[in-house]
């Protein structure tokens, strides 16, 4: 019984220590694909008989966050 009063304060204040809500991570690095970078890699999926799926991210642009795509990835067709 002694363990349950020293665990439940230990617990709550673990549980209560974690941030609330998401922060907005923003890449510097990533770089966003060109309009034919895109279709290739879309091609060449399909080519495979795989479904393109793209990987978007934010990106700073004029001082405002918009979506850019940094890659395409093949994924199974039926799922």
């Amino acid at each position: 019984m002694k363990k349950l009063f020293v665990l439940a304060p230990l617990v709550l204040v673990g549980c209560a220590s974690q941030p609330m809500g998401q922060n907005l991570v923003v890449e510097r690095d990533a770089h966003p694909l060109t309009r034919g970078e895109q279709i290739e890699a879309m091609h060449e999926c399909r080519s495979a008989d795989f479904r393109p799926r793209i990987i978007y991210a934010r990106k700073l642009v004029n001082g405002r966050y918009t979506e850019v795509v940094i890659d395409v990835i093949c994924a199974n067709k039926y799922l």
